[in-house]
């Protein structure tokens, strides 16, 4: 094979290769866009008073792990319970099965209960499978939340594990 050619062959993979990320990088982005949508006041103000009843009513099975956007952030429904004290509504979504490792700006779940003082949905969580080691972006576990936020309780709790 001549100089010419083989630089012919080398561009064309190049070319190809470019595709196969752009493609990788627009599906990633639409991905990103489609699962995360505006939490609707209803819904928002439906956890804040948990009223399950009515919860029930403004969610479906495709629902349990979307993300939601609240103030350019994006959360589960799940961590949207948690951070509103919402029990009633947490306990039906444990219930249902959602997926207590989905990260939400940049936390686990559990994360979330421990930085919230949440005792109670801290122990639901480790029940329902959340991992108390599992380390986010920062390698933080909620143990280290835990310290970091002086929940003594939950550090007690999680360190007896």
């Amino acid at each position: 094979m001549n100089l010419s050619k083989i630089n012919q062959e080398h561009a064309k993979k190049n070319r190809t290769s470019v595709r196969k990320k752009t493609i990788v990088i627009i599906t990633l982005l639409f991905t990103t866009l489609t699962f995360s949508q505006k939490v609707s006041e209803e819904l928002k103000s439906t956890i804040k008073a948990d009223n399950l009843d009515v919860f029930k009513t403004l969610i479906d099975d495709t629902d349990l792990d979307t993300y939601y956007k609240i103030n350019d952030r994006d959360y589960t429904l799940l961590i949207i319970t948690i951070k509103l004290k919402a029990s009633s509504c947490f306990e039906f979504l444990i219930e249902n099965k959602v997926n207590v490792e989905k990260i939400s700006s940049g936390k686990t779940p559990l994360m979330h209960a421990v930085k919230n003082g949440k005792l109670d949905m801290v122990k639901i969580l480790i029940t329902a499978g959340a991992d108390k080691l599992a380390k986010n972006d920062v390698n933080k576990t909620a143990l280290d939340y835990a310290v970091r936020y002086k929940r003594k309780d939950i550090q007690t709790y999680l360190e007896s594990l």
